[in-house]
């Protein structure tokens, strides 16, 4: 799933150049999605604090979470900088979601949606239908493909 998520997100991390965010009433607003995975600051943010291995393991990326307003930039930065931190909070994010029974296509509309929007998003049964789900699942292996 990350593979296919990387792929579709910056192209397998060869375009790690994403747009920033201008919904003014988007959470992300004025953000810009770093690393492979196009993972948001505030998402960094959340699994960094959330997980004390990779507190422990990235102390620089830990206190630049402690205050994401003033360092969305310098997250972004790091996540586009340093591979294997991307990674590893790509996996972190993702092992999480899986503890919540989410299957294939909800593990990636949690991605774009977050968790609570694909919690919702199940109770209408519009997860499959979803455009980012239909694009992630186009870049997969046809063998792991969700139907």
């Amino acid at each position: 799933i990350l593979g296919a998520i990387g792929a579709h997100e910056s192209t397998g991390g060869e375009n790690l150049n994403h747009k920033t965010v201008k919904d003014k009433h988007s959470m992300h607003y004025g953000h810009t999605a770093g690393g492979p995975f196009g993972m948001m600051p505030i998402t960094a943010s959340e699994v960094i604090i959330r997980d004390k291995g990779l507190s422990s393991k990235y102390p620089d990326l830990a206190a630049l979470a402690k205050d994401v307003k003033g360092n969305h930039h310098k997250i972004t930065e790091m996540l586009n900088t340093n591979p294997e931190a991307a990674v590893s909070l790509a996996e972190s994010l993702l092992n999480h979601n899986k503890s919540k029974k989410l299957s294939d296509n909800e593990l990636i509309h949690s991605w774009n949606h977050g968790l609570t929007g694909t919690l919702h998003a199940r109770k209408t049964g519009d997860v499959g239908m979803d455009d980012y789900v239909k694009a992630v699942n186009s870049k997969r292996a046809p063998a792991s493909k969700e139907k």
